[in-house]
């Protein structure tokens, strides 16, 4: 019997400065690295990255 393989999921690595695809079950998902991670939460700190206008009740998700 042939030995099946699954494909692994992956996307872009949520660090917009990053172009790496990262692994759905990777330890840093949705970042691709440790480093990724950290450059992010330093650009929220840093207010390089911002919310643009008040979030209203409609752009709350449900069932979450």
């Amino acid at each position: 019997m042939a030995e099946q393989t699954q494909k692994q999921k992956t996307r872009k690595c949520s660090n917009p400065d990053c172009k790496k695809q990262v692994a759905e079950n990777s330890k840093y998902f949705p970042f691709c690295s440790d480093r990724c991670r950290t450059m992010d939460l330093a650009k929220w700190r840093d207010e390089s990255y911002m919310i643009s206008r008040t979030i209203e009740e409609d752009d709350l998700e449900e069932d979450v």
